[in-house]
């Protein structure tokens, strides 16, 4: 829980509690929603290895709609952001 941005609105749930990784995964996200209704976190989930293993070999290519320069990788680090896809 403590690299996830919400961790402190997520029960600390015993993994061993849960049939699947999945099962347990998706408890780790929050349930707060912002103030317009929407969920706070909405880019939590999983995809099948299967499913991922289909789109990387048929040649689709997800991303963030960013790419980021780390201009310096030590501390005080030095990230920027190279460029922007279009409509991202």
């Amino acid at each position: 829980n403590e690299t996830y941005l919400w961790y402190d609105e997520v029960p600390d749930n015993n993994p061993a509690n849960y049939k699947t990784v999945t099962d347990y995964f998706n408890t780790l996200v929050t349930s707060a929603t912002t103030t317009t209704g929407k969920p706070k976190d909405r880019f939590h989930f999983t995809v099948p290895y299967e499913d991922d293993m289909k789109s990387s070999q048929s040649g689709l290519v997800a991303g963030f709609g960013f790419n980021w320069a780390f201009l310096r990788g030590v501390q005080p680090r030095d990230v920027r952001i190279s460029y922007t896809e279009e409509a991202s």
